[in-house]
């Protein structure tokens, strides 16, 4: 991205493994962390702060690297994930649900 075009970024959230487990975290610069923090104590949703490093390996370290505010939210307990055993029929559509609630939630604050 050229600086304009980064510059109108307002942040990126990141879903990365959303589909299995039920302990939602978020991870990411402090601004969109608690942000996102905020908005799930406000939604009555049970949201943890991440216990791994800022930065780890993930989509949203691109942009944090590229001083983008960004953030990802992730299960802890990642399973099957990319083995054959990771198939539709494990997706745990609650959690997903309410990653993308958080979401819509944040974009309507940053708008």
């Amino acid at each position: 991205l050229g600086d304009d075009e980064a510059a109108a970024i307002q942040a990126v959230l990141n879903l990365d493994v959303v589909g299995f487990g039920d302990d939602l975290r978020v991870t990411g610069d402090s601004a969109i962390e608690d942000l996102v923090l905020g908005i799930a104590r406000a939604e009555g949703i049970d949201l943890l702060p991440s216990t791994i490093a800022l930065g780890s390996s993930s989509d949203h370290a691109s942009f944090l690297d590229a001083g983008i505010p960004a953030g990802m939210l992730f299960t802890e307990d990642v399973g099957p994930i990319h083995t054959p055993e990771d198939t539709a029929d494990i997706v745990d559509s609650e959690t997903v649900a309410t990653a993308v609630q958080l979401v819509v939630a944040t974009a309507q604050e940053l708008l």
